[in-house]
């Protein structure tokens, strides 16, 4: 992977050196190693005080080595069709050049994030650019070089046969389909749910929820009767031990005196009767994995948005409740743009955004719609204040209100005009950095994450 960059005045070339050996018997590689390591003991560290390296690179830090036990790799090798022996003379290890691919995205994410002010991501581009494809090699990453759990909303299930491959000791796929077998219960609460007052927060959740079914007949004289109606169900729970679901919700509103509760029963309706009653019910799948992919490919266009709010809300049980262990998650949501198209839905969002940046979370948030996204005020906030944003190639409206936001030159908005696939730039703090990201095609890996027409498992390509 390479990186050019001109910042400060000074301009340079920062490139990551991978070496590739195919068929390499593995003392003789571990021989190489040590003989690399003491080469850079010598030369590098001697000739360079400990703050050179971070004023030459573009990113501020450089990472000379890592030690990876190989048990670390031996899921990918497998993968990848290599052998895993052992290290033993004349026994190979084949590492094909994915495996350096991932050790340098290593050095920009795991080392270069943990500088940043915060670690909220963006990643940015038209269809086509390569965004789901960055995602998902960063994701690989994450499963093999961290103890990190990983949960991803997937819009359009093109993450399912990767996180498949991964195996279900550690990850699994949730599909959440009209009519469908597996359920997600909305009204699920943990301990510690929301940033002060945990019902209001879950009525923030149940108005955007509405407002998917109703937008103009939605408004905030509604809100304390959810509020109400929600404070009553789960002072319930304490009673019954039983966990309250929408329909428990519905039948409390309906109890209610205003006509205006009736008309919110009568708008949940459509989430708690039927085909669409997926999240009505309580959860009946495993969702404690440590990675996590929820598929919503199948909920159709109706419930698509609320399909993501709902996982969204999901999102911020399994936060709170790794923030509490000290653990430290991941999160990928693709198409979070379609929340924006409504005023309780922003809201909520923006909300559990705040949360996943305070409670040990980085967020990663993907869309393709830039110019829809940056006509939300609380959005384009969102954005701005994001320290590391991926910019693929955009579309030339994008490219204009990208570069208002983010003080992007007419020169550094050259790298993302008509930009191959995968190539970009990235925005580090205060730092703009170009990229090309280069991966090869004759790898079982490619063929898992690829989603471009007639090559890979979602390209429909042909064994």
């Amino acid at each position: 992977m390479a990186i050019c960059f001109k910042n400060a005045g000074m301009s340079g070339f920062f490139a990551c050196t991978l070496l590739h050996h195919n068929a390499m018997p593995l003392y003789k590689m571990c021989h190489a190693i040590c003989t690399l390591y003491r080469l850079f003991d010598t030369y590098m560290t001697r000739n360079m005080t400990h703050d050179q390296p971070q004023r030459m690179t573009p990113l501020g830090l450089v990472l000379f080595l890592r030690h990876l036990p190989l048990q670390a790799i031996q899921p990918v090798v497998r993968l990848l069709g290599g052998r895993f022996d052992r290290c033993q003379p004349g026994n190979d290890l084949h590492m094909p050049l994915v495996l350096f691919l991932l050790l340098a995205l290593d050095i920009i994410y795991t080392g270069f994030m943990a500088n940043l002010l915060n670690q909220s991501m963006f990643l940015l581009g038209i269809p086509g650019s390569g965004k789901s494809f960055f995602a998902k090699l960063l994701i690989i990453f994450l499963a093999l070089a961290t103890n990190d759990d990983i949960i991803i909303c997937d819009p359009e299930g093109e993450y399912t046969p990767l996180i498949q491959a991964i195996g279900k000791q550690n990850a699994s796929v949730i599909r959440i389909a009209a009519g469908g077998r597996d359920r997600i219960n909305a009204m699920d609460m943990v301990e510690g749910y929301g940033d002060n007052n945990p019902i209001v927060d879950k009525a923030q959740f149940i108005m955007s929820l509405i407002e998917q079914i109703d937008p103009s007949g939605v408004g905030a004289h509604h809100k304390s009767i959810i509020d109400r109606c929600t404070d009553a169900v789960y002072k319930e729970q304490a009673q019954t031990c039983k966990v309250p679901t929408l329909c428990t919700l519905r039948e409390k509103l309906l109890e209610q005196p205003e006509q205006e509760a009736h008309d919110l029963a009568l708008a949940l309706e459509l989430f708690t009767s039927g085909s669409l009653d997926v999240f009505a019910h309580e959860t009946n799948v495993d969702t404690s994995s440590r990675i996590i992919s929820y598929d919503i490919h199948d909920l159709g266009a109706q419930l698509k948005p609320a399909g993501l709010l709902t996982i969204t809300d999901a999102m911020l049980n399994r936060v709170t409740t790794n923030w509490k262990k000290g653990k430290r998650t991941h999160l990928f949501i693709d198409e979070f743009h379609v929340v924006y198209e409504n005023e309780f839905s922003a809201n909520f969002f923006n909300s559990a955004w705040r949360q996943f940046r305070k409670r040990n979370t980085h967020p990663c948030a993907i869309t393709q719609n830039v110019e829809y996204l940056l006509d939300s005020v609380q959005a384009s906030t969102m954005l701005s204040n994001s320290e590391f944003v991926v910019m693929l190639n955009q579309a030339a409206s994008d490219r204009t209100k990208l570069s208002e936001l983010l003080n992007i030159s007419t020169e550094q908005m050259s790298y993302i005009t008509n930009a191959d696939a995968g190539c970009g730039l990235m925005k580090y703090g205060a730092s703009l950095v170009p990229f090309v990201n280069k991966f090869p095609k004759n790898t079982e890996l490619y063929k898992l994450i690829t989603t471009r027409p007639g090559e890979g498992v979602m390209g429909g390509q042909t064994q």
